[in-house]
């Protein structure tokens, strides 16, 4: 049905005011001279027909409406986009990250709900908000992009939660999502930041799920991070062989465990400490 509305809306939208008003003045003139000659009954049928290209001529002016709304605010978030770039270009990559604590649960579809705990310290004059980029390692449809949810929460302390961030998220060429949490008050050099993310992302995980494909999960900062934990919970009954990337053999930096959790899924976690800044890390998994 979905695909039908599209289709129904891209023909009404093709047409136009004018063309719809074209056919109706067509309609009433043919039904003039039928009524005519042949009386009520056909005038009547006219009516409805014009009636109803009425109510297309409405539709096809929400949809226009909606359509210019929609260009409006992904131009007015590629702006947002943007000059958050040129203010982090000129402040430079603001945090340094104390801790990382990712933990991504992968369902039997493929999906993934991921939640990352962040500590942070501000090695900026100023930061006034945080920035991240998030994807799949592939070429994810349109449909199942539409459905991805990401919250950004402050922590009060060490784990109450406070309230949401105002975020403007942005669709990259490569396929990934860039968030931006702007906080509600800046947080000054020095001073330590605590964030908690939240993100559902139907179908993340597909071609390792369904497919059966090798799939990698690696982070990268801008700036060194202390401490790194990546947690990948499994779907239920499945195991993976699992490789790390970006680590030499005999490194002492990172350690690589593949073992069940406390539910028997097959969980994946990755520690690693003093990771330099633009280092690409993580793990590759190919379920067995």
């Amino acid at each position: 049905m979905r695909g039908v509305v599209a289709w129904f809306e891209a023909q009404v939208l093709r047409a136009g005011l004018a063309g719809l008003l074209e056919a109706s003045l067509t309609v009433l003139s043919v039904g003039a001279v039928l009524g005519a000659v042949f009386g009520g009954p056909v005038a009547k049928t006219a009516a409805v027909v014009v009636a109803g290209i009425g109510v297309l001529a409405a539709f096809a002016a929400l949809v226009a409406h909606r359509r210019r709304g929609e260009a409006d605010r992904l131009r007015d978030r590629r702006l947002i986009a943007r000059y958050c770039e040129l203010v982090q270009q000129a402040i430079g990559g603001p945090l340094h990250y104390l801790s990382w604590d990712d933990v991504t649960v992968i369902d039997d579809r493929g999906g993934a709900a991921e939640t990352v705990a962040v500590r942070a310290r501000v090695e900026a004059d100023v930061a006034p908000f945080v920035r991240f980029r998030i994807g799949p390692a592939w070429n994810q449809p349109e449909r199942q992009r539409a459905k991805v949810t990401c919250r950004v929460r402050t922590l009060s302390g060490a784990t109450t939660p406070g309230p949401r961030c105002d975020t403007t998220q942005t669709w990259l060429a490569d396929g990934r999502l860039e968030v931006i949490a702007h906080l509600a008050s800046p947080v000054k050099a020095g001073d330590e930041l605590r964030l908690v993310i939240d993100l559902d992302w139907p179908g993340m995980c597909e071609p390792l799920v369904r497919k059966r494909q090798p799939d990698d999960f690696f982070l990268r900062f801008a700036r060194p991070a202390d401490a790194v934990r990546y947690v990948i919970v499994l779907p239920e009954g499945e195991d993976a062989y699992a490789e790390p990337i970006g680590f030499a053999e005999g490194d002492r930096g990172y350690d690589l465990i593949v073992k069940a959790n406390d539910t028997g899924r097959t969980q994946v976690t990755l520690t690693a400490t003093d990771v330099p800044g633009r280092h690409r890390f993580g793990v590759r998994l190919d379920l067995k």
